[in-house]
């Protein structure tokens, strides 16, 4: 353990032996300028020069210190600044890769705007961060969402979020009231088993009977809640003339709505749980629909537990 106290007597003649090396234009080559009487006996020359040794090792361990904490004060400095340096357009690009990939990303742009002043800004300059709609939330949320995404396309979720729970009638008349004067921007759309149920599929399609979604490139549409004519659904008559991508369980006697496959489709995933019958699934009406689908392109075939996927098959057409 180096002592960090340096006596006067070995202070002034480390600042005369400095002085000697100034004088000789800080050449050190000459050895005895340490020294404060070279002529001396050698022991006591030696002295010395440990004595100027061990000084030096005390000034060098306070300057570390005094350098230690400099540098932390630095650092927090610099990262800040870094921060604050990086372009608006990188880190709002990080904003968006580091995004959940649920489809709930409102508690990750709520956080990433409450940071700072600088990540405030940049995440409500970026609209994408808040273009999800998710039924199940506050509805302040939800219209949070609506106003901060501005006019970029929009993600519907209507009862596949893990907020949705417990969700009446009213809330999803309520939701929908918000969420469908953007319909124009609605770019992918999420509906759940539980909205599906035939009270609400009733209430949604009275209300919205031709909602029109010019822009809705994906569809997801959960396994439904009830069994009955698929033209029952509040989606057989929405109209989707962009939508390129449909995902829909199979369901005893169940098939698409009729209004989506009029649309340019070229992807279509088909999921079935093995729990269903295999002979209450009509393959022929499945090939049926799929012959409908003239633009289609990939067909993703799965097999899956309830809720879960066990395989699937990519198949081109």
């Amino acid at each position: 353990m180096i002592d960090t106290t340096i006596d006067k007597r070995s202070i002034s003649a480390l600042i005369r032996a400095l002085k000697r090396i100034t004088a000789n234009g800080g050449d050190l080559d000459d050895g005895s300028l340490w020294n404060d009487s070279p002529s001396r006996d050698q022991f006591e020359n030696l002295k010395e020069l440990k004595a100027h040794k061990e000084s030096l090792q005390r000034l060098g361990k306070s300057i570390e210190k005094a350098r230690f904490i400099l540098q932390l004060s630095c650092n927090a400095q610099h990262l800040q600044s870094g921060i604050n340096d990086l372009p608006v357009e990188i880190l709002s690009r990080i904003f968006v890769l580091s995004r959940p990939p649920s489809l709930a990303g409102f508690d990750q742009a709520m956080s990433l705007s409450h940071v700072c002043r600088h990540f405030r800004s940049v995440a409500l300059g970026e609209l994408s961060l808040w273009a999800t709609a998710s039924l199940g939330r506050p509805i302040g949320q939800v219209q949070i969402c609506l106003t901060r995404s501005g006019s970029v396309p929009l993600t519907v979720v209507m009862g596949e979020s893990p907020h949705y729970s417990d969700v009446d009638d009213d809330q999803v008349v309520e939701f929908l009231e918000l969420v469908t004067p953007h319909a124009h921007r609605w770019s992918a759309l999420h509906v759940g088993k539980s909205v599906q149920a035939e009270s609400t599929n009733s209430v949604v399609r009275t209300k919205y009977p031709n909602l029109h979604l010019p822009l809705l490139t994906k569809l997801v549409q959960k396994q439904p809640a009830f069994i009955d004519d698929p033209l029952v659904s509040f989606l057989a008559t929405w109209t989707t003339p962009m939508l390129t991508s449909y995902s829909y369980f199979v369901v005893e006697n169940m098939s698409p709505p009729i209004a989506i496959l009029r649309s340019p489709i070229t992807r279509c995933s088909i999921f079935w749980t093995r729990s269903l019958n295999p002979f209450d699934v009509d393959i022929a009406a499945i090939v049926r629909v799929l012959a409908t689908m003239s633009a289609l392109e990939e067909l993703e075939v799965a097999f899956a537990q309830p809720g879960q996927c066990r395989s699937a098959r990519n198949v081109s057409r």
